[in-house]
C-alpha cells in the first residue's frame, strides 16, 4: 500500500491535474469560438451603428446659458430629507448632486488612514493613472481592508443615497469602480474632461450605452486651497462646443456654505459632467473615495453595453458586484465569493449578477477601449506579455494584429502544448508501469532460481498491481472528462449562451438601419422648441426616460 500510495499522490494526481488543466483550455477554446468571438463582434462600436442607431441629436453647446445649469456651489447640495424624485430632478438638472454626511467621521477617517498609507507602499503594478499624475496617487481597493469594507457598508446603506441612485439607474446597480485617489500639495489642475466620450455614452445612445454614475466621497474637510473637485454643471447635455472656455469662464470648485466639501459628503456625478482635479496649494493631503456604478444588466434582451472613456478603475476580484452587495461587504464580497463572482462562475443565492470581469473586458476590448488599447498592448508586451502564460507560447504579434489575436494564438498555443504534454505523460507513466511489469515478472523468474529466505512472505503479484493502476488512471480520465462534458453543457445552456446565439445580446436596439426609413426635412432644434422622442420612453431606461 505504500507503493500504491505514492503512486497514487506523486505521479497519478499530478497526471489528472494536467489532463484538467488541458480540458480547462479546450473548454475556454469552445466557449471563444462559440460565445466570445459572436459577443464582441456585436460589442464592436462600428460607424455605420454610430449612424443608424443614435437617440438624441449631437447637441452643441454654443455658449455658456446653453452648457452651465449654475453658478452657486451651493446649489448643488440637496437637503437631508430630500426625496428620492428630489434627487432625480436634481441631477436631471444639474449632472452633480451632493448628499451630506454619507460616510460617519470614524469610517471615513479610518478609510483615510488606510489610503495615506496604502500610497507609501503600493507596487507600480497596483497604481492607477490619474491625470496630472505628478503629486497625485490612485489604486484600487479591495473588501479584504476592514476600513473599506466597514465604508462600504456604511455608504451603500444610506438610504438617501441608495434610493436616489436606485431611482435614477434602476434597482441594484452594478459596480465598476472602486478606487481612491489622493492629492498632495503640489499637484496641478486637471484639464477640463469628461469621464465617459458623447461618442460612445448614453448623451447620444441611450439604448446602446449604459448611464454612468460616480461617487465621490471627501474623507476629510477639504478646503479649495487643498483642491476641492471643480465643476461645470449642466454639461452633461454637451456633446460638442468649446467647453474649456465656459468651463474655464463660470465653472467652480465645490464647497458649501461653509467654504468647505465635508468629510463624509458624497457628489453623485453624471459622467458624461465637465469637470477637474484643482490644484493642492497647501494643507492636508486631500483623499477621496470614487465609486462609479453603471445599470445592472438585464438577463434578456440587453442592448446596452458600458459606456467608453472610463478608466474602470476596479480590481479584477472585485468586478460582478452590485450596490446591494456592497451593503452586505462583509460577507458577499469576501474570498473566495468575490473571486468567483468577478469571473462569472457563481454568485451566492440572495445576490444579482453585476458586470463581470470577463464581460467587463469584452466590452473594452471590442473596441479598444482604456486598458484595451494599442498603447496598453505595448505596454504589456514591453514587459514580457501576460505573467500567466510562459514567453514560448504567447504569439508573437505582426503589425495588423491587437488584442483579440493575442489572446486567440496564445490560447490556441496553450492548447496546442498542453496536448503534446498529457499524451506525453500519460503515455510515459503507463509505459513507466509496462516496465515494472516485465520487472517483476523477470524478478519472480530470478526468485525461482534462489532458495526462499522466508516462505511467510506474501509473494508480490505484479499483473493484479498493474490492473488496479490502469483502473484508477481510467477512472481519472473518466472524471476529468466528465467535468469537461459537464461545463460545456452547463455553459451552452445558460441565459447568457441563448442571448448570444439568438443574437439578441447587444444586438441594434431598432432592429433596423436609419437608411430604410424616409425622415422627411430636418432642422436643428433651438432651446425653446419641443421635442417629441421616439427612441426612448422605456422604464428600463430611468432618466434618460427625460433625458429630451
Amino acid at each position: 500500500w505504500v507503493v500504491t500510495t505514492f503512486k497514487f499522490v506523486m505521479l497519478e494526481t499530478p497526471l489528472m491535474l494536467l489532463l484538467l488543466s488541458y480540458f480547462a483550455i479546450c473548454w475556454t477554446h469552445h466557449v471563444h469560438d462559440e460565445y466570445w468571438s459572436r459577443h464582441l463582434d456585436a460589442l464592436e462600436w462600428t460607424n455605420d451603428r454610430h449612424h443608424d442607431e443614435s437617440t438624441y441629436y449631437r447637441r452643441t453647446c454654443a455658449n455658456a446659458d446653453d452648457a452651465l445649469s449654475t453658478s452657486t456651489p451651493s446649489d448643488l447640495f440637496i437637503d437631508s430629507n430630500a426625496t428620492a424624485q428630489d434627487a432625480y430632478d436634481h441631477q436631471l438638472k444639474h449632472g452633480m448632486t451632493i448628499f451630506r454626511h454619507v460616510l460617519s467621521d470614524d469610517v471615513a477617517t479610518n478609510l483615510r488612514n488606510f489610503v495615506v498609507h496604502k500610497n507609501h507602499i503600493m507596487e507600480d503594478h497596483e497604481a492607477i493613472f490619474v491625470i496630472a499624475n505628478k503629486n497625485r496617487y490612485s489604486f484600487g481597493l479591495g473588501t479584504e481592508e476592514p476600513s473599506v469594507r466597514d465604508a462600504m457598508m456604511e455608504l451603500a446603506n444610506h438610504q438617501q443615497l441608495k434610493s436616489s441612485l436606485e431611482h435614477i439607474l434602476g434597482p441594484d446597480p452594478a459596480l465598476i469602480e472602486m478606487t481612491a485617489i489622493t492629492s498632495t500639495e503640489g499637484a496641478k489642475p486637471q484639464w477640463w474632461h469628461d469621464d465617459v466620450v458623447s461618442r460612445a455614452s448614453p448623451m447620444r445612445f441611450g439604448r446602446n450605452f449604459g448611464p454612468s454614475y460616480s461617487l465621490f466621497v471627501m474623507l476629510q474637510d477639504t478646503t479649495k486651497d487643498m483642491g476641492a473637485t471643480t465643476g461645470c454643471p449642466g454639461t452633461h447635455f454637451c456633446a460638442d462646443g468649446p467647453m474649456d472656455k465656459w468651463c474655464d469662464q463660470h465653472g467652480f470648485q465645490i464647497v458649501n456654505e461653509e467654504e468647505i466639501w465635508g468629510k463624509g459628503d458624497c457628489m453623485l456625478m453624471n459622467m458624461n459632467t465637465w469637470h477637474r482635479g484643482a490644484a493642492h496649494k497647501g494643507g492636508d493631503d486631500r483623499v477621496m473615495l470614487i465609486l462609479t456604478f453603471v445599470p445592472k444588466p438585464r438577463s434578456v434582451a440587453e442592448t446596452r453595453q458600458m459606456s467608453q472613456g472610463i478608466t474602470f478603475s476596479l480590481r479584477w476580484d472585485m468586478w460582478g458586484h452590485t450596490l446591494e452587495d456592497l451593503a452586505h461587504a462583509d460577507t458577499r464580497m469576501q474570498q473566495p465569493w468575490a473571486t468567483l463572482r468577478a469571473l462569472g462562475l457563481y454568485k451566492l443565492k440572495d445576490a444579482s449578477w453585476g458586470v463581470d470581469w470577463i464581460t467587463g473586458s469584452c466590452h473594452r476590448l471590442a473596441s479598444g477601449d482604456n486598458g484595451y488599447n494599442d498603447e496598453a498592448l505595448d505596454k504589456v508586451l514591453k514587459k514580457g506579455g501576460l505573467y500567466y502564460v510562459p514567453s514560448f507560447l504567447q504569439h508573437d504579434l505582426s503589425d495588423t494584429e491587437g488584442w483579440q489575436e493575442y489572446y486567440y494564438f496564445t490560447l490556441l498555443n496553450c492548447e496546442a502544448f498542453m496536448k503534446e504534454l498529457v499524451i506525453g505523460s500519460w503515455i510515459g507513466y503507463v509505459v513507466l508501469n509496462v516496465l515494472g511489469l516485465l520487472g517483476g515478472y523477470l524478478s519472480r523468474m530470478w526468485r525461482r532460481q534462489v532458495p526462499p529466505v522466508n516462505l511467510q512472505k506474501p509473494r508480490p503479484r505484479p499483473l493484479r498491481s498493474f490492473g488496479f493502476t490502469l483502473f484508477r488512471v481510467g477512472i481519472m480520465a473518466a472524471v476529468s472528462y466528465g467535468l469537461y462534458a459537464w461545463g460545456l453543457y452547463h455553459v451552452d445552456n445558460t441565459e447568457w449562451a441563448r442571448e448570444i446565439k439568438a443574437n439578441r445580446l447587444h444586438a441594434n436596439p431598432f432592429g433596423y438601419k436609419e437608411e430604410d426609413l424616409y425622415l422627411g426635412p430636418t432642422t436643428l432644434p433651438h432651446r425653446m422648441d419641443v421635442l417629441f422622442e421616439t427612441r426612448y420612453k422605456s422604464e428600463y431606461l430611468r432618466m434618460y426616460n427625460d433625458f429630451v
